[in-house]
């Protein structure tokens, strides 16, 4: 499972135990990139020890983009099934460029008097 959602509130909490309880033991595996209110931390590291999950590659999100020694980075760096970097997979050069040209594109949008690009 590939966990891309957004941190509205709805989705807060929404993949929890039930959710890695309910993958496939053979081949069960999560990749996030999203913020950890999406998904329960515990949980996932639980169903990583039981064996229900086999691996996990997540980067976690905490107070600042890099912060190696925030507790949530620790607790997933410490399982030998989890990748994880701290929360740096927004800073490469690639979504740099493309947040750039988005910005560009919407003041040259706005000069023109045309809608701009709204992210919510």
């Amino acid at each position: 499972a590939v966990n891309c959602l957004s941190s509205l509130p709805s989705n807060r909490g929404m993949l929890n135990r039930d959710f890695f309880y309910s993958m496939l033991p053979d081949y069960g595996r999560f990749v996030s990139m999203t913020n950890p209110l999406i998904y329960d931390i515990d949980a996932m590291l639980e169903a990583l020890s039981l064996e229900k999950l086999q691996q996990a590659a997540i980067d976690v999100g905490s107070s600042f983009p890099g912060d190696i020694n925030h507790p949530n980075y620790q607790k997933v760096l410490a399982h030998p099934k989890v990748l994880a970097t701290p929360q740096i997979a927004h800073f490469s050069d690639v979504s740099a460029s493309r947040s750039y040209d988005m910005m560009i594109g919407n003041i040259e949008a706005m000069l023109r008097g045309s809608p701009i690009n709204l992210v919510k």
